[in-house]
């Protein structure tokens, strides 16, 4: 698709990698290829300088894509080319329906029988609107042989496409804590796919494994999107790539999770009350197996993250913070540990006016203490993979309200470490039976 055309100011040969055009206000609007055609050739260039009546394209590559570099004569038009921030060109209508039938031919040829046609708006820079969308996946879809348990996920619902549209599958994982994910958007599009008798889709979610920016995705991060998609009676698209499939050290625990919450939403297990209860966002919740007919629903009061810098104790001061914490019903409490910025922590312990718990074990670097309701406690590395499981001295119990916490470790010498840490407390759990 063109986005304008240039005008040379003498022939290219087959070789010229610095271009002179007339003078032209395309050039505005930045892009990310910086594509040209002319003829059969696609060019592309470095940077672009305006020399007084003229401009000159600079650092060309010729023959770019595959194409072959060839002559040009000087009255050839010269054009520039639309192009998305994704490094892909826009097809104009004609190439468009090359795509379409394209795509129905790998259909055919490899049984697939799953897509989603995300982006649909690019078929609108066209110029054609609406109908270059329809267009595009009636195309696709009038070359299948096979429609069949056909499902088509989409981006947006154009009302000539309801027809072909399995469901719409809106809401984008990528860059958010599967928490903050335009969860405002995902709940209003349920109300939109009701009211429209159409199949309620929560959108997509990301496992993850840890990087610079995020921690591996919880199973408690999980269950949230679970409960959401329970609460509303809506599928989802989770996304986990293979190399979280072999990495996650608590994967198994996670798609158990999901199929134990599939199994109970799809039995039309929860009551309208409690469907109404975890439609509620700032609701956690967590479900545990008692049997395949059997469940027991708990919720979850998850805290936000404490941080505890050693950097700033005094010498000689062992190393600990003061926090005050908060739960709405009195119980044990889970642990989740990180130590960060170098170094490691050993022998951490936490009081209450309950009582005191310490574990056992150093914690270095980049590696977490997981302690769960029934005082088991895990050494793992940041995928969660178990490394060991460390002895517990007392028991972790906090009061309801708000209380004061007094964390404590041992630290060797001069140390950057951070400790990061997030507490959970469960509340009384209900029975969730399938007939």
């Amino acid at each position: 698709m063109k986005q304008g055309q240039l005008k040379l100011i003498q022939p290219l040969d087959a070789t010229q990698k610095d271009i002179e055009i007339q003078v032209s206000d395309l050039f505005e609007m930045p892009l990310s290829l910086n594509a040209l055609q002319i003829d059969d050739e696609l060019i592309t260039f470095g940077k672009v300088e305006k020399l007084g009546d003229k401009m000159k394209l600079i650092g060309c590559t010729r023959g770019a894509f595959g194409t072959t570099a060839t002559v040009h004569a000087q009255d050839k038009p010269l054009y520039k080319l639309w192009d998305y921030p994704y490094k892909t060109l826009f097809p104009d209508l004609v190439l468009q329906d090359e795509f379409a039938t394209r795509l129905a031919d790998i259909f055919n040829q490899t049984g697939l029988k799953q897509i989603s046609f995300d982006g649909l708006e690019g078929s609108m820079y066209t110029g054609h609107d609406y109908y270059a969308t329809a267009r595009f996946i009636t195309a696709y879809y009038q070359g299948l042989k096979d429609k069949n348990d056909l499902i088509n996920d989409a981006s947006r619902l154009d009302h000539f496409l309801w027809h072909i549209h399995t469901r719409m599958n809106w809401g984008e994982p990528w860059g958010e804590e599967m928490r903050k994910g335009q969860v405002e958007n995902r709940i209003k599009n349920q109300e939109f796919f009701k009211r429209n008798l159409f199949p309620r889709m929560l959108g997509w979610f990301l496992v993850r494994l840890a990087d610079r920016k995020f921690e591996t995705t919880t199973l408690e991060d999980l269950e949230w999107a679970l409960s959401e998609s329970a609460g509303f009676d809506s599928g989802y698209a989770m996304s986990i790539n293979m190399q979280t499939l072999r990495k996650h050290g608590q994967i198994d625990q996670l798609l158990e999770a999901m199929k134990n919450w599939d199994s109970l939403r799809k039995a039309k297990a929860f009551t309208d009350e409690q469907m109404k209860r975890l439609r509620d966002p700032e609701t956690e919740w967590s479900l545990e197996k008692v049997d395949n007919k059997q469940f027991l629903l708990y919720p979850l009061y998850i805290s936000d993250r404490y941080r505890c810098d050693l950097s700033e104790m005094q010498p000689g001061q062992p190393g600990g913070a003061d926090w005050s914490w908060y739960t709405p019903n009195e119980g044990t409490y889970a642990l989740r540990l990180k130590v960060e910025g170098g170094g490691a922590i050993a022998n951490p312990s936490f009081t209450t006016s309950k009582g005191v718990i310490k574990i056992m074990g150093t914690i270095e670097t980049d590696q977490y203490l997981l302690l769960d309701h029934d005082g088991n406690a895990l050494l793992t590395d940041k995928y969660f993979n178990t490394i060991k499981k460390l002895e517990v001295q007392g028991k972790a119990i906090l009061p309801k309200g708000t209380s004061s916490v007094a964390f404590a470790c041992d630290v060797d010498g001069d140390t950057s470490t951070e400790v990061l840490v997030r507490y959970r407390v469960r509340g009384a759990g209900e029975e969730i039976k399938i007939k």
